[in-house]
């Protein structure tokens, strides 16, 4: 029992040690390098608003150097186009945490498939470590109580 216990220990410091962001940094910004990528867009921005009569799309027929690196498209991935996230938390970990519950919570929020099925299976995967888990204990204490008769 202690064994299992030990382990389960282990696994847990293990998985929450790499739960923690090691790059501090890495949501830091700096004004400067923004603006200067963001200088050719202000400049457009300029020139339309001086020019009412002109638009992003005739600029684009015409070939202007001033739309050459740019688009009217939102800029988003498509991975992250087509995730939908409940309170920005994985829908695996709805599915793990709050079990059914968690999965009717993804499917009436989200409203997408892929989503719910990925609460699904995180539904089913803990349902499969509970079970393991369960029957674990259940044969550590078997075994102590057997030899302690």
């Amino acid at each position: 029992m202690k064994r299992i216990l030990s382990l389960a220990f282990l696994i847990s410091a293990f998985a929450v040690n790499d739960l923690k962001a090691d790059n501090s940094d890495l949501f830091n910004f700096y004004i400067d390098e923004v603006n200067a990528e963001l200088a050719q867009v202000e400049e457009l921005d300029q020139y339309l608003d001086q020019n009412e009569n002109v638009s992003f799309n005739d600029l684009k027929a015409i070939n202007s150097p001033m739309v050459d690196n740019l688009s009217d498209q939102a800029m988003m991935s498509p991975a992250m186009a087509k995730r939908h996230r409940v309170l920005g938390v994985p829908s695996w970990i709805w599915g793990c945490v709050f079990g059914v519950a968690g999965v009717a919570i993804v499917y009436f929020v989200s409203e997408n498939k892929d989503e719910t099925k990925e609460a699904l299976w995180g539904c089913v995967g803990a349902s499969v470590v509970g079970i393991i888990l369960y029957f674990a204990v259940f044969a550590a204490a078997a075994t102590t109580a057997a030899s302690t008769i």
